[in-house]
């Protein structure tokens, strides 16, 4: 509700179009929030629309809004609901129809893995002939792809209209990297159970664990089991390729590219030996680890090549891939894993480790302090 917005525009105070950018910036806040609060917001934003145009009030709203939700937790399920839509603006006198909108992390979910195929330089370009599966061969697309020219917005554009064309569709487009074309969640037993908390996509998007258990209902579910380091046991293969069995547990388990600093989900990564295939490296899931296409070629012998290694027991990381730089990078030429997709799992280790600590410490004063 914004009553002071709706009594300012009544005695004429506010605009048409101050109120309308209210009501969006007001509309965003999380239904958590109390009413005093919100009832606050909307009287700060009248106050700053009698001195200042329409058009900058979006930026300080940002700066409310960061208030009453810094972290962005408050936002539930039903919050999301009621933000999400499509709206598409009349057609202009050039043919172009603006849109805009907020995509439902449910929409987000289904329509990033598509996208990561359907979206890549050299698919569905309506410029030359449209590549939209994997049979066809990798040198006819890579060539496909060293022609394209469009950015990456249209790409993304020329892919929904792939997807919406009825001779066309997901269907058509096969295996993206090993795997079927299929939004991909995962979550554990504990989560499962509960059905309650968040999960993260291959694309390194987050959805509830409940609206993902609505998605998957018709989906056929895949059981990986994960040692206590968070690691697959062993998934073995004679062969050079990974199986998508394979490629689904690195998925789950290390949710992107593993090179330091990478910010690269899933979706848009290979998956390489740790030990180079031709140095006799096995496609052993101990063996495996993700890598996108950029990282994957810093990884040679010449000079300034990056190694990788899989990390021993006595690390810290054990089982997992260390990336080692080359010496004029780092001259001590020591492996370094890459936390940025194992965000959760490295806060909640830091917590219990910082409780026992506390414990330890408790104890510690306790003991001195107790009488001889």
């Amino acid at each position: 509700m914004v009553v002071w917005t709706a009594a300012a525009q009544a005695r004429g105070l506010v605009s048409g179009e101050h109120a309308r950018v209210i009501g969006k910036i007001m509309a965003r806040i999380p239904g958590s929030v109390n009413a005093d609060d919100r009832e606050l917001a909307d009287q700060q934003l009248v106050g700053l629309a009698l001195h200042m145009s329409p058009d900058v009030l979006p930026v300080l709203g940002e700066r409310i809004l960061a208030h009453l939700d810094p972290d962005g937790r408050r936002t539930g399920d039903e919050d999301r609901a009621r933000m999400r839509g499509i709206c598409l603006g009349a057609q202009r006198a050039d043919g172009m129809r603006p849109v805009s909108g907020l995509l439902s992390p449910a929409l987000s979910a289904v329509l990033d893995p598509y996208l990561a195929k359907a979206a890549r330089p050299g698919m569905c370009n309506p410029d030359d002939p449209w590549v939209a599966d994997d049979r066809l061969d990798a040198k006819t697309v890579e060539q496909a792809a060293g022609r394209d020219r469009r950015s990456t917005a249209q790409r993304t554009h020329d892919a929904v209209l792939a997807l919406l064309r009825p001779d066309f569709g997901p269907a058509k487009f096969g295996a993206h990297r090993g795997v079927p074309v299929s939004t991909i969640f995962t979550m554990t037993v504990a989560e499962l159970e509960r059905a309650a908390g968040v999960t993260t996509t291959a694309s390194g998007g987050s959805i509830s664990i409940p609206e993902a258990l609505r998605l998957a209902q018709n989906a056929i579910p895949f059981l990986a089991v994960f040692d206590h380091h968070g690691l697959p046991l062993h998934l073995g293969r004679g062969q050079r390729l990974a199986s998508p069995a394979q490629r689904l547990a690195l998925i789950a388990a290390e949710k992107g590219c593993t090179r330091p600093g990478c910010t690269a989900p899933a979706t848009l990564t290979a998956v390489h030996h740790v030990q180079e295939w031709s140095q006799g490296g096995t496609t052993d899931i101990e063996n495996l680890t993700l890598a996108c296409d950029a990282c994957h070629g810093l990884v040679h012998d010449g000079p300034g090549g990056w190694k990788t290694v899989v990390l021993g027991h006595d690390s810290e990381y054990p089982g997992r891939t260390g990336w080692i730089a080359p010496p004029h990078q780092d001259p001590s030429q020591t492996p370094r894993v890459n936390h940025h997709h194992q965000a959760p799992e490295q806060m909640a280790r830091n917590l219990a480790r910082s409780r026992d600590e506390r414990r330890a410490w408790l104890s510690s004063e306790r003991t001195e302090g107790s009488p001889v």
